[in-house]
């Protein structure tokens, strides 16, 4: 049976483990749900949250997960625009983790707003785009719209192979993903054009996404150990590692499943295994560079902060990360990667999964450190606070890996998580309407303008406000950005005479 035909019948069958693992997931999310009651009805009276301590739990987890979908696009993009095609699973991978991570991303931005109806209408009133959080909030949905646009894009060829053996709610699924495609020469020209432009689009704004979310931190002179102009770069390291760590025991678990031998083999193992390993070893100097200087140079409140955390109530969490979570994971895919144990494919697979996980919980256990531990050491005359999570606290921000599980279960279910059609480009001449593209990124580009400079210099002035000058900036913004970004788009469905060689 080839491997083609593995991944059908695995799609279209019943297997027990995917069931075990839905009833798992399915689990965790109604933990979520009636926890998330018991928060909405009583209050964040619930939580731990109060002064100085007003970020927790929640938003050490959304900054994790937000990492987790950045990485996620990172590889992916990485692999189509080098053509690496024996990662090609990988790649899919990545872009279903994607999805799944900014859906829940989402849910704990909501569980820390505690009224979130309040939250957003005020967010739409008083909301400036000199503040970061305004820059994050725009940013992450431009990312949110350009990776479905992406993912839409790269899974329409795998959609129409499908689609022939499916029945039932299936078939009228993948006809409305379809939406008229017919695997002509010139719509499989058009979806690869368009794919690799996607591919070059979606990098800068993956790289702005994880940077204005480190800025969000790094802009605050008010926390000791927060104000660094290594925020952002050590947040970018640490979101790829994250996500190359997620990948290598999805990928694990995929071949496992399926018994996929040629898609997943000990090479694509090695490869995630050797990046991971170099981006642990980046941040393990971040996190050393930030350290030293503070305990070093620093000003007396960050040096405090920083003793506190490395030496302090918070040593045994700062030392777990540190050694077990960054070092020891290094170390193992150092003997993994480069012995002869990368030859063994049972040691290769158990020794990378192994620090794939102790980098996952190191990682973890990072941002919660960034965060709580932190804002507990304040400069407000107040008695210092210890941030300790309370169950209800703990039961959202897991029941949000359930709706994570869920959401990736439902995409792996429905769309081939390996690559069933190879497009192979041999020959291309194309010849679109380059007017009627760029008037679409000429309009955007002044939409995007003219909205970020209403949300600029407007300020809320006392009295009934109208709808347009409390959405008219944030609407045109997003509109122009969204706009902008189709393009690219526009100007290769306008595109003709595409030759390809198909295999």
């Amino acid at each position: 049976m080839s491997e083609k035909e593995k991944v059908i019948k695995t799609m279209l069958g019943k297997q027990k483990r995917y069931i075990a693992f839905l009833a798992v997931f399915s689990t965790l999310a109604l933990v979520m749900l009636y926890a998330w009651y018991i928060q909405l009805t009583q209050g964040l009276f619930v939580t731990s949250l109060n002064r100085p301590v007003y970020w927790g739990l929640y938003i050490s987890n959304f900054v994790f997960l937000a990492a987790t979908a950045a990485s996620g696009i990172a590889v992916s993009a990485s692999v189509r625009l080098l053509g690496l095609k024996k990662f090609k699973t990988a790649a899919r991978i990545g872009e279903m983790l994607t999805i799944a991570a900014l859906i829940a991303a989402a849910f704990n931005i909501i569980f820390d707003l505690g009224r979130p109806d309040r939250a957003i209408i005020n967010l739409f009133i008083y909301g400036r785009y000199t503040s970061p959080f305004i820059w994050d909030l725009t940013v992450l949905t431009t990312y949110f719209f350009g990776t479905l646009v992406y993912f839409f894009v790269s899974i329409r060829p795998d959609v129409y192979e499908m689609s022939k053996h499916a029945k039932g709610f299936r078939a009228k699924f993948y006809s409305l993903l379809l939406l008229g495609y017919n695997d002509s020469i010139e719509s499989l020209a058009l979806h690869n054009r368009i794919a690799r432009i996607m591919t070059i689009a979606i990098l800068p704004i993956l790289v702005t996404f994880h940077s204005v979310l480190g800025y969000v931190f790094g802009l605050q002179v008010s926390v000791a150990g927060w104000h660094s102009t290594l925020m952002a770069p050590s947040f970018i390291v640490a979101a790829v590692g994250t996500g190359l760590a997620i990948i290598i025991l999805i990928s694990a678990f995929i071949k496992n499943l399926m018994r996929l031998k040629e898609s997943i083999d000990n090479s694509v193992f090695l490869g995630l295994g050797k990046a991971l390993m170099l981006f642990m070893l980046a941040e393990i100097y971040f996190t050393v560079s930030e350290s030293l200087t503070a305990l070093y140079a620093g000003p007396i409140e960050e040096r405090e902060a920083f003793q506190e955390l490395i030496f302090g109530a918070d040593m045994p969490i700062f030392w777990s990360m540190a050694i077990p979570g960054m070092v020891v994971p290094v170390l193992l895919l150092a003997i993994a990667n480069f012995t002869r144990i990368k030859d063994n494919t049972k040691k290769l697979l158990g020794i990378t999964i192994v620090a794939s996980m102790l980098a996952l919980a190191g990682l973890w256990i990072k941002r919660f450190l960034l965060v709580a531990p932190l804002l507990g050491i304040t400069r407000l005359p107040i008695e210092e606070v210890h941030y300790t999570p309370t169950s209800i606290e703990w039961a959202l921000v897991i029941g949000s890996y359930g709706v994570a599980g869920l959401v990736f279960m439902f995409l792996a279910k429905m769309i081939p998580i390996v690559e069933i059609r190879d497009i192979e480009e041999h020959k291309e001449r194309v010849k679109g309407k380059k007017s009627l593209a760029f008037t679409a990124l000429v309009i955007g580009i002044i939409l995007a303008a003219v909205g970020a400079y209403a949300m600029l210099v407007s300020e809320p002035e006392p009295g009934v406000r109208s709808a347009y000058e409390i959405l008219g900036g944030p609407i045109m913004l997003l509109a122009g950005i969204i706009l902008a970004l189709l393009s690219p788009a526009i100007y290769i469905i306008t595109s003709k005479e595409v030759k390809l060689k198909i295999t």
